[in-house]
């Protein structure tokens, strides 16, 4: 796994986990263009249901972990 640095790093599709008090894990669905906050952004669908939308800076603040797999 890495770390994310910026949005371009999660494209739609891309299974993220984010470590708190427990493992979050979850799928990027969608991103674009927020007209009125004028950035960029990625919504991640979690496995619990909920849905958040990162910003760019929340990328830089947020410790995501992208999953990738292991082709061995």
């Amino acid at each position: 796994m890495r770390t994310a640095q910026t949005l371009e790093d999660l494209p739609v599709g891309t299974p993220i986990e984010i470590y708190g008090r427990r493992v979050y894990k979850g799928l990027v669905t969608e991103s674009g263009w927020s007209y009125p906050y004028r950035q960029d952004y990625v919504k991640v669908l979690f496995a619990d249901g909920t849905d958040i939308i990162y910003y760019e800076e929340d990328v830089e603040d947020e410790q995501i972990w992208i999953v990738e797999l292991c082709n061995d």
